[in-house]
Formats: structure tokens, sequence, C-alpha cells
């Protein structure tokens, strides 16, 4: 019975202490709150991360709230306006403050989940937190982005690629950026600003921001029809973006037609045939294929190729082929044009060929004859009459 006694005694001196209120310190604070878009979010280690934190009330009665701040002291954790410390806030019933919650993770920081914790203390004790989470993790984008819309562009040799790229600062600082870009050689990379004429290597890009690119890319005239590669490079410090552009060459086709000598004549005689040598060459940059030749000449002439036509003509070579030209056996001594055409599906190209005509060998002789008989016979009649 005494010891059924004693317990009973314990029970009633036990029960005033465990309905006594808890400490003031762990009352949570219900008409305050602490809050923030994006409580977790993942970076790169040695970059700096930046929260915009908010206090609200949403009571009747202002509020004063101490501020700490709990997490790894080594990410250096700030609460900061401007560029004030943030110790304390006061926030006015049905008002609310913004402030910048910023932490370096060391460049050595393990992959992984860190938790910091902001927690406002209001004088009487009571409390409201806000837990914050950052991952460390591998692979997360940089500082800076470049993207285009168009990477790939299809046209010819003979004029420029004009791509569109934009470059996208995605730190919270105003940085300068280098631009840089690897192209086949003999190609030509030039950056402009969006919508200016201005040739650039580097720019400034304010936090946050978008700037646009123009980015001209000329081939060289003997590029030939393929698939070409140019990487774009923007860096600033550690922080490098790229993006891969692509020029599709469809192929330039063009051809240019010539003579050996390197002038558009040639020598003829009225009845003969004579072998004039003809250079095809295929200046653009893609292959042709049958090629025909043709000529436009005067009314009784004979014009003929060997060959007729030109099976494959690769891009930058140069094919020769013999045209006779013979002119009518009435051609009367002059210079006469003969219009060469080489064409296919691509190319239809002209060229004129000056033909200067001389007499024939035979009407030669007789106009020597008829003028030495000529001279003879004067000299006859003069000594005739010198006798006299």
């Amino acid at each position: 019975m005494r010891r059924w006694g004693a317990l009973a005694l314990v029970a009633v001196l036990l029960v005033p202490v465990l309905l006594l209120p808890g400490p003031v310190g762990a009352q949570t604070l219900s008409d305050v709150t602490i809050s923030t878009d994006y409580p977790s979010v993942t970076v790169q280690a040695g970059k700096n991360a930046k929260f915009s934190i908010r206090f609200t009330n949403n009571g009747s009665v202002d509020r004063a709230l101490d501020i700490t701040i709990d997490g790894p002291a080594e990410w250096k954790p700030q609460l900061k306006s401007q560029s004030f410390l943030v110790h304390s806030v006061y926030v006015q019933a049905g008002r609310n403050l913004t402030a910048d919650f910023t932490v370096d993770p060391p460049a050595n920081a393990a992959p992984g989940e860190y938790t910091f914790t902001i927690t406002g203390t209001t004088p009487d004790g009571a409390r409201v937190a806000l837990p914050l989470r950052i991952s460390i993790g591998e692979g997360v984008p940089g500082g800076v982005r470049l993207v285009s819309q168009y990477p790939e562009l299809r046209g010819g040799a003979d004029k420029p690629f004009e791509f569109k790229v934009d470059l996208i600062n995605q730190s919270d600082e105003e940085r300068e950026f280098t631009l840089a870009a690897r192209a086949p050689e003999g190609w030509e990379v030039v950056f402009q600003p969006a919508y200016e004429k201005r040739q650039i290597a580097s720019l400034r890009v304010k936090a946050g921001e978008t700037r646009g690119l123009d980015i001209q890319v000329t081939p060289p005239r003997t590029a030939r029809a393929g698939d070409y590669p140019i990487m774009i490079v923007a860096a600033s410090g550690p922080d490098q973006a790229q993006v891969q552009l692509a020029a599709k060459i469809i192929g330039n086709y063009k051809v240019t037609l010539g003579t050996s000598s390197g002038t558009l004549n040639a020598q003829a005689t009225a009845g003969a045939e004579t072998p004039v040598t003809l250079t095809v060459q295929n200046t653009g940059s893609g292959d042709l294929t049958n090629v025909a030749l043709s000529a436009q000449k005067p009314e009784g002439w004979d014009v003929t190729f060997q060959p007729e036509a030109i099976d494959r003509l690769p891009a930058g070579q140069t094919r020769e082929v013999t045209m006779r030209i013979k002119p009518s056996s009435r051609a009367i001594p002059g210079d006469y044009m003969v219009r060469v055409t080489a064409s296919n599906a691509q190319v239809n190209e002209q060229a004129g060929v000056r033909v200067t005509v001389g007499s024939p060998t035979a009407w030669g002789l007789v106009g020597l004859g008829i003028i030495a008989l000529s001279v003879g016979g004067l000299y006859g009649v003069f000594r005739r009459f010198s006798r006299r």
C-alpha cells in the first residue's frame, strides 16, 4: 500500500509540469512567412548561387525579425539588400520585403546536396524558417549559352551564309565574352551584333541578358559541294559555350570558254580546215556532266568539235577541245565571228571567236602571176619607146 501511495504522489506532482507550455523559442510565427520561388537548385562547384527571398507579413501587427543563417560556413552564406548585409528585417503588416541570399560553393565542393536554413526570430522568441537545398552536380550548364534556331543553311559558294545566334549570360553579373570560330581552311567568319554592321571580336552582356549575333560565313569560291562544319565559341573566364553550325554547299555551276593561246582569235583560209584548241574550265563548285559544244557560224562554213561533248568535268578542272573551222571557199578575206556555246542542264556559256580569213594559196599565186605579167608588159613598152 505504501508503494502505491508513493507512485500516486509522484504522478500528482508531475502533472502540472507536463501541462506547462513549452519554451517560448519553440513557438511558430504564423502570420509571417519566408519564401522563395526556387528553394531547391543544382549549381556548379565554384559558381555563385543567388536566391530572391521574400518576407511577407500576412497579419495585422508589424513584425521585427532577427535573421540567422545555418549551413556550411565555407560557402559564405549571406543575406544582402543591394550592397548591405541584412541581419534583421522589419515587415509592416500586410506588406513584404525582399533580399538576396547568396552562397559561393567552393571549387572543390563534392557532388551532393547541401542545406541552408534562414530563420527569423521575433523579440518574444517566435520563429519562422525557410530551408534551402543546393546540390552540386556534374554536367550542370555554365554561365553562358549559345543557341541557334537555324544551325544549318544551304547555298552556293558564291554567296556568304548568314547565321543568327543568341548569346545568353546565365550568370548573375555582367561579363565580357570573347568570340571565336573554328572553320575550314580558307573560310572567313565575321561576327556582328544583331542589326548592326560593326565587326566585333567580343562583347559585354548584362546578367541574365540575351544578345543576338549575326554571323557571316564566307566560303572560298573554289569550295566544292558538300557539308562544312563551323564551330562557334563564346568564352568568359572559365565559362565557355559552343554551338555547331553547318554550311551545306549545294553547288555553284559555272563554265568558262577560252583558247590555248589565251586570246579568242584564230587565223583561217577560205575553203581550208583550221584547227583551234579551245579550253573548257569548270569555275563553279559543282561537277558538270554531259557538257555539249555547238557553234553559230557564217553561212557556208563548217565547224566541228572533237569531242562533241564532255562526259564529266569536275569542279576546278579544265578540258581541251579541238574546234575545226572550215570557212566557205567563197569567203572573201576579212574578219568573221564564230560563237561557241558550252551547255548542259546547269550551264549555258557562250564565247565569240574572231576568225580572220585570208585568200587561198592558189589565188595568191595567180595574183603574183598577174602582177609579174603586168610588170613585164610595162617593161617591154618602156624599152620599145625608149629606142625611138
